[in-house]
């Protein structure tokens, strides 16, 4: 659970979506594996892949879960199955009026 963030995007057209990211240390993946991405404050540090995506806010995904989601990730010993957080990514996204797309973000252009 510590490792999941919510992190939104813009598409070319400046269009936002959201999505659950995991960290993997340097960079973070998407939890279905669509893409990966970084944090815009990292870029600084490192040389990231032009097909990686960037983000600059991301909130903990534990903000968006319910007293009822907290209390049964606490019984697991903190762990949330993908199914979990894809109930919570589909909320966010009705909360929020959003869809779920892909976009290719191109660094190059911006």
């Amino acid at each position: 659970m510590n490792d999941l963030i919510v992190a939104d995007f813009y598409d070319i057209s400046g269009e936002k979506e959201t999505y659950v990211l995991e960290s993997f240390g340097i960079y973070y993946g998407e939890v279905h594996g669509y893409f990966n991405a970084y944090s815009l404050q990292d870029a600084e540090k490192l040389n990231y892949p032009e097909e990686y995506y960037s983000f600059s806010n991301a909130t903990p995904l534990f903000s968006y879960l319910t007293e009822e989601e907290l209390v049964t990730c606490a019984r697991n010993n903190g762990k949330i199955t993908l199914e979990e957080i894809d109930k919570v990514s589909e909320r966010i996204g009705k909360d929020n009026d959003l869809t779920n797309v892909v976009y290719r973000y191109d660094r190059r252009n911006k």
